[in-house]
């Protein structure tokens, strides 16, 4: 739960300075989104002395596309729609 949490701190803040609202909306995430979230990552470290590496910012780009894909089933039940988000490496 605590790397979720990291991921979540991440999000929040990318959110705040590089889109500046505070929420989106899970229409408006797309490829663009991620990659920018992605180079975010890298160049953002949560503690100064601490950058993500490669296998840090795929960690959280991997619970990105599962906290993507809960929201996407809760919603895509009462539509009965299958929908599934992937990112290749």
């Amino acid at each position: 739960m605590k790397n979720y949490r990291s991921t979540e701190s991440y999000i929040r803040q990318f959110l705040k300075t590089k889109l500046r609202v505070k929420d989106i909306y899970l229409e408006d995430l797309n490829y663009g989104f991620i990659k920018s979230f992605e180079r975010y990552i890298r160049n953002n470290p949560l503690q100064a002395n601490f950058p993500c590496n490669q296998n840090g910012t795929m960690k959280h780009m991997e619970r990105l596309c599962k906290m993507m894909n809960l929201a996407l089933r809760e919603e895509m039940d009462n539509q009965k729609s299958i929908y599934k988000v992937s990112i290749k490496v």
